[in-house]
């Protein structure tokens, strides 16, 4: 069996290559085509003679017959490289990353941000977020936009964590492919001999959001643990997202949290950061949507406390498979940060090690194209 994927330069890109490489049966191939080589985040492809980048590709695909096309993440680069390239009936799995869906104008402009975000990102860029909010009815259908939903019907397969992600992409792009699961992150890609590590120290260590884009919904979060009754240290990636928006951030922690506030604005090395969310015991998340995904996993893996929007289907998803997480409507009504005990701390890292561990994911990666 062929199979042509389409992909970025991210962070799990490489990651991704070994999972796939690792679920193929003798005789398949795999071949990967990258997009955007400058943005590579320390990756090296060079041993990988199987990894090619668009420039420097030519008419080579032409001539191919490929049984799959597995496009991660749908974006217009992807869609128009496969009208050019891909001359021949093929099946298409799409490998679903998200923002695909929740970035679309159907999904619908306000539903990602709380009110005191929204007011921080008009105050940012209001000519950007005014003409957004205005033209975002008339966007869904054309453009790149209406060519990327206009592809979508060509798609088989949709692959993704969670189930409620594939029936909203059905829903916006008005589909009905199959729906299959797919893990994009594996605890055991971390090292699943770490214990889990239920701390309390003073300060107690929080980790807020996973970057500077405004989906972290950092003000709401702010606003609901500045009154808590513990000691704190609040530690927020703004490594990148918007500038704008995250010098706002920056001096909006600095209002209300004070010195308890802790910017991290240098793009940290990977272990760096596996030893960050080591040494915190809650993360506390304003996602409304599936995003950070893998952090929140690695948390739950090492005992932490997480704070999710009920809103958000990861929320749910947890909740569904026995995993402890609470809700941020609980801080509302209390002013203490409640940790997990060890018990739920035990019973998570069983739960989530069941869905989430290598041999799993390599399983439901080869029933892709089953």
């Amino acid at each position: 069996m062929k199979n042509l994927h389409l992909i970025n330069n991210e962070k799990i890109t490489k990651d991704m290559i070994k999972l796939f490489d690792e679920a193929a049966n003798d005789g398949d191939i795999n071949i990967y085509v990258i997009f955007d080589r400058k943005i590579n985040y320390g990756n090296d492809y060079s041993v990988y003679p199987h990894v090619l980048f668009t420039e420097d590709l030519g008419d080579l695909f032409h001539q191919y017959v490929y049984d799959n096309v597995i496009i991660h993440s749908l974006d217009i680069k992807k869609v128009s490289f496969f009208e050019t390239h891909i001359k021949y009936k093929t099946n298409i799995i799409w490998l679903l990353w998200g923002g695909e869906i929740y970035n679309r104008p159907e999904y619908g402009y306000n539903k990602l941000y709380g009110r005191e975000t929204l007011r921080l990102l008009l105050a940012s860029a209001p000519l950007k977020e005014i003409s957004k909010f205005v033209l975002n009815r008339f966007r869904a259908n054309i453009g790149r936009m209406g060519k990327i939903k206009s592809f979508a019907k060509k798609v088989n397969v949709i692959g993704t964590t969670l189930h409620e992600d594939y029936l909203t992409a059905k829903k916006i792009f008005k589909i009905d492919p199959e729906f299959k699961e797919f893990n994009f992150y594996t605890l055991n890609s971390v090292g699943h001999e770490v214990e889990p590590n239920i701390m309390s120290i003073k300060p107690m260590q929080i980790i807020l959001g996973n970057s500077g884009d405004p989906s972290n919904n950092h003000c709401e979060i702010m606003s609901l643990i500045s009154n808590s009754t513990e000691e704190l240290s609040v530690i927020s990636p703004l490594s990148y997202g918007q500038f704008s928006y995250i010098s706002k951030i920056i001096k909006k922690g600095k209002s209300i949290l004070n010195h308890r506030f802790k910017p991290l604005t240098s793009f940290m090395d990977y272990r760096d950061y596996v030893e960050l969310l080591h040494s915190v015991q809650v993360g506390v998340f304003g996602f409304r949507r599936q995003q950070g995904l893998g952090n929140v996993v690695y948390l739950i893996y090492l005992g932490k406390t997480v704070y999710l929007d009920p809103i958000n289907p990861m929320y749910n998803f947890f909740i569904e498979n026995g995993i402890a997480v609470r809700s941020l409507d609980s801080l509302k009504k209390r002013k203490s940060i409640f940790l997990i005990n060890e018990e739920e701390a035990k019973q998570n890292r069983i739960e989530v090690f069941n869905l989430f561990a290598r041999e799993r994911c390599i399983l439901l990666t080869s029933k892709l194209f089953i």
